[in-house]
């Protein structure tokens, strides 16, 4: 019987790269049959052990490299890989040493490094095979890479197929920054559970009246500006600590800090649940959103349409959704900010989650125990609501931001507006999904989505601004 398929990755250099192709390894050899995410130990556990209990079950490692495998460092300022500790040097030094084959696999601009560069426990690693990928023609290669999998196992010699040797898997802006947001078919386009709560209900259209004014802020009622706008309440003003203590469980380096005051001056309108098909078809009806290349990656993947979120949209299919609602109602619909996303998750509470500070399967929709068990997103409202009455502000699907990424909060805005500066190719997405464990659910947890791409754990929220 095959080994399993043990993936290698570091998650502040390639983790949103690694976990796509961990997916669509998944995909090909089966959920059970791919290891990732080793560092997520149980209570008690050892890592050396259980490190050599997968690495004995596996036949082929995948080594994620990306532009910055080298040169990471500690905090004393030696390299990471000179650190003899350090888990992803282990992970590759315990499976050459067990003579696993290991792939290198190149992404987001990484090269294959010289023996010179590398540890000398790691110099073999350059020996092996790599593979080559284009971002156009993804899917054709990774299937390329499947079979070589497939070759290596059944002992076949030559190793890797014609034109994908000696340059490493390299995966061009897939999508940059930390952690995952899922594989379904990455299409690029011009820049442009419970039953704890119902579906949403139909709301008359708001006529003359500004409806919203009329909502008390922090009430969780609801309006909606036309009858297959999304539904919407009304976030109030205030002030919170953005980001998360170095203690908080979970915390990923300084991409959460440093926490900083944030003041939110004018109570804003934020979508009560995720952007659902029923309304993102209303929008493809009427002309404002192209449904063709979501349908080309995947669309709802099988699962479902109605009021489960939209998925395989990326940030300009965002953006052009909020267009049409604007047209269309007269009112200045857009992305939330970052802050106001962190803040209206909030909800005025300052624990990981809006609930408390753990987890469980009733309270939303996410992986339990290994990454993408949960399978599917479901309905949204299908957990009860934060103290403001959203739902869904952790798990389901990752929501688009209109922030540009920035990997801390270092000149961060005070005042709960977008970031502007910062790389803004990338958009920051916050809230976890049904694919992630509970560490990238947390109220604070942030990622960097590469804006051009679909993907399918990856939805959005609309806010307005109030006027009165």
């Amino acid at each position: 019987m095959p080994g399993k398929i043990f993936v290698n990755y570091r998650r502040d250099d390639s983790a949103p790269y690694a976990l796509n192709v961990a997916q669509y390894l998944e995909r090909a050899f089966g959920s059970r049959n791919v290891f990732i995410d080793i560092d997520r130990l149980r209570a008690g556990e050892k890592f050396a052990q259980v490190l050599e209990q997968r690495l004995g079950q596996c036949d082929v490692m995948v080594a994620i490299i990306g532009p910055d495998w080298l040169e990471i460092r500690n905090e004393d300022g030696t390299r990471r890989l000179e650190d003899t500790e350090d888990w992803v040097r282990l992970e590759i030094e315990r499976a050459l040493a067990r003579g696993v084959v290991v792939i290198p696999v190149t992404v987001g601009g990484g090269a294959l490094p010289s023996k010179a560069q590398l540890p000398e426990v790691l110099q073999p690693l350059v020996d092996h095979h790599a593979a080559n990928i284009s971002r156009d023609g993804f899917r054709h290669e990774m299937a390329g890479l499947v079979q070589d999998i497939k070759s290596v196992r059944k002992g076949k010699k030559g190793g890797f197929s014609a034109g994908r040797i000696a340059a490493g898997l390299v995966l061009l802006g897939l999508i940059a920054g930390g952690g995952y947001v899922g594989y379904q078919g990455w299409r690029e386009t011009a820049p442009s559970p419970s039953a704890a709560a119902p579906h949403p209900s139909p709301l008359p259209p708001s006529g003359e009246r500004e409806q919203a004014l009329a909502v008390k802020p922090g009430s969780g009622e609801s309006f909606r500006d036309c009858p297959t706008c999304p539904e919407m309440v009304v976030v109030p003003a205030g002030s919170f600590t953005m980001g998360s203590p170095k203690s908080e469980k979970g915390r990923y380096k300084d991409e959460e800090g440093p926490e900083h005051e944030v003041k939110i001056s004018q109570p804003f309108a934020a979508g009560k649940f995720e952007v659902t098909w029923e309304e993102w078809d209303a929008c493809v009806a009427d002309g404002g959103c192209d449904n063709g290349l979501v349908k080309e990656a995947g669309g709802d993947n099988g699962w479902g349409k109605g009021h489960r979120p939209v998925i395989n949209v990326n940030w300009n299919d965002a953006k052009a959704y909020t267009v049409w609602l604007s047209k269309k109602t007269g009112k200045p619909y857009r992305l939330l900010t970052e802050a106001e996303w962190e803040y209206a998750a909030r909800a005025g509470t300052t624990t990981p989650f809006w609930w408390g500070g753990t987890i469980s399967k009733s309270l939303a929709q996410y992986s339990q125990g290994s990454w993408g068990s949960a399978g599917q997103t479901v309905p949204v409202g299908s957990f009860k609501p934060n103290a403001w009455g959203l739902f869904d502000m952790h798990g389901n699907v990752w929501e688009w931001t209109e922030d540009c990424w920035n990997d801390s909060y270092t000149g961060a805005p005070a005042d709960g507006a977008t970031r502007t500066d910062g790389d803004c190719r990338r958009r920051v997405i916050r809230g976890g999904a049904w694919a992630n464990v509970p560490n990238y659910l947390r109220s604070a947890s942030r990622l960097g989505g590469d804006s051009p791409f679909r993907v399918d754990n990856t939805g959005f929220r609309v806010a307005r601004s109030l006027t009165r």
